[in-house]
């Protein structure tokens, strides 16, 4: 064989060869890069898989603590409700205590025996209209006894009993205009009759005074019971003048009371017994 042929035979073996070598190298760094790129991206993906379960898993801590926490808020409101309850209670004791304890000095202050009551019923915007008390013909209470209380130092007239239950009985305001009550001045000692006329003011009138005591009247004196033919003892304050008129056609001056009790914040009241009938 020439020895040109046989060179390029060899070539063309080491061209093929040259080829086939190249192509696997391409091949291998191909596959190692994608063995590469799937790695990565694999490692990515699980990155983010991790991420999501961990922010999973804080979430439903997180939603966890949220619910324990409301709980833990929801009791301790309840407690402090609780506190400001019995807080709540304990003023109320505190102040029907001291209320008690002003009844029992106003009892010992009495000329006569009384039954302490307490108002469970009334119309606050109808002062003239009747009033419920807690105690009855059980304790002693019956019909036509008077009833006064005490306010701001003084001891007033309240009205009388008309209906009395075995527990409880109704009591009629001397701001009613059924309401009568022999009187008199507490200084001048002028005497008249204190009627009730259904005002709404709450005020009273005083009939059947002189004129002649109008130079020894003035705004503000006192008007008490008169014990005279009555069933209201002597001596309790009905209230005090605020005005006074003079007609001329008429023997008596016609004079406006303002009762000594304000019936708006009338709480506790006293009945009046005989001597010798005690709360039971």
């Amino acid at each position: 064989m020439p020895i040109k042929k046989r060179f390029d035979k060899s070539y063309s073996i080491f061209i093929v060869l040259f080829l086939i070598s190249s192509i696997m190298l391409l091949s291998n760094e191909s596959f190692k890069a994608t063995k590469e790129g799937a790695l990565s991206f694999f490692t990515i993906l699980q990155r983010g898989v991790d991420l999501t379960i961990e922010f999973t898993s804080n979430t439903i801590n997180s939603v966890s603590e949220l619910k324990n926490l409301k709980k833990r808020y929801d009791l301790v409101s309840k407690e402090l409700e609780d506190y400001r309850s019995l807080d709540r209670e304990f003023l109320e004791v505190k102040r029907e205590n001291s209320e008690f304890k002003k009844l029992l000095n106003f009892k010992d202050s009495l000329n006569h025996d009384s039954i302490q009551c307490e108002i469970i019923g009334k119309d606050p915007s109808n002062l003239s209209s009747a009033i419920v008390i807690n105690k009855g013909s059980k304790h002693g209470i019956k019909n036509n006894q008077p009833v006064v209380a005490e306010q701001d130092g003084l001891i007033g007239v309240v009205g009388k009993v008309i209906n009395t239950g075995a527990y409880s009985s109704i009591v009629l305001p001397l701001l009613d205009q059924r309401s009568y009550i022999a009187s008199r001045l507490s200084e001048s000692r002028y005497e008249g009759l204190v009627k009730g006329f259904d005002s709404l003011d709450g005020y009273l009138q005083l009939d059947y005074v002189k004129k002649i005591a109008l130079n020894e009247i003035s705004i503000g004196s006192l008007v008490e019971t008169s014990g005279m033919n009555s069933l209201y003892p002597k001596g309790y304050f009905i209230g005090r003048i605020i005005q006074i008129d003079r007609v001329d056609y008429e023997t008596s001056l016609k004079i406006l009371i303002e009762p000594i009790i304000d019936f708006s914040r009338l709480e506790f009241v006293s009945v009046l017994v005989p001597t010798g009938v005690f709360n039971e």
